[in-house]
């Protein structure tokens, strides 16, 4: 595991225009809504804003784990 593939991605590809970073972007915002219909299922009252905390906090996850393997 070196980190998330679609942070990766973005890097390489920094071009938002780029057909590589807008799939990236599309696969983070996919995590999120199902994070949210998860959430939502669960009784959340704000499943948006949950499912982007987890959402960063599954980034800096992967993140941690590349750096400290």
């Amino acid at each position: 595991m070196r980190g998330c593939p679609f942070i990766d991605a973005t890097a390489e590809f920094p071009d938002p225009e780029s057909a590589v970073h807008s799939y990236a972007k599309e696969q983070k915002s996919r995590m999120v809504q199902l994070t949210a219909a998860v959430v939502t299922e669960l009784g959340c009252r704000d499943p948006l804003s949950l499912a982007e905390q987890l959402a960063t906090l599954a980034d800096g996850a992967a993140s941690r784990a590349m750096v400290l393997n």
